[in-house]
């Protein structure tokens, strides 16, 4: 999955940001962080797991300089992120693989939450 996502963000031209939802461990996120160049990228990790962040705070500490690429938000998916976001939807989510705007997530899932009140 990691090589998916560094291959989708490379053709993204700089500043790019990136974001790993439900990071976990953040292995997705902190390997787009030291494999992407460190000019002209951001890449958040976020989940709303405590722990999972605990972890992944844990991990970013061993990355060395490209650690201050990183930001961490807690949060379920995209609330911790800015609109403007580039996501590299995976697993569990809709358009899997898809670069999209954290708009356009947000949009879609407001759409499926209106088909599931009517």
């Amino acid at each position: 999955m990691a090589e998916v996502a560094i291959s989708l963000a490379v053709s993204v031209a700089a500043p790019r940001v990136v974001a790993d939802l439900g990071t976990g461990s953040g292995a997705i996120g902190l390997s787009l962080a030291t494999e992407l160049p460190l000019a002209g990228t951001t890449v958040w990790i976020t989940d709303v797991s405590d722990d999972a962040l605990a972890v992944a705070r844990a991990n970013l500490a061993g990355i060395g300089r490209a650690a201050r690429n990183v930001l961490v938000g807690a949060g379920s998916w995209f609330e911790a992120l800015p609109a403007d976001t580039l996501v590299l939807p995976s697993h569990g989510l809709p358009f899997r693989g898809i670069p999209l705007r954290v708009a356009q997530l947000r949009a879609h899932h407001e759409a499926r939450l209106d088909e599931l009140d009517d």
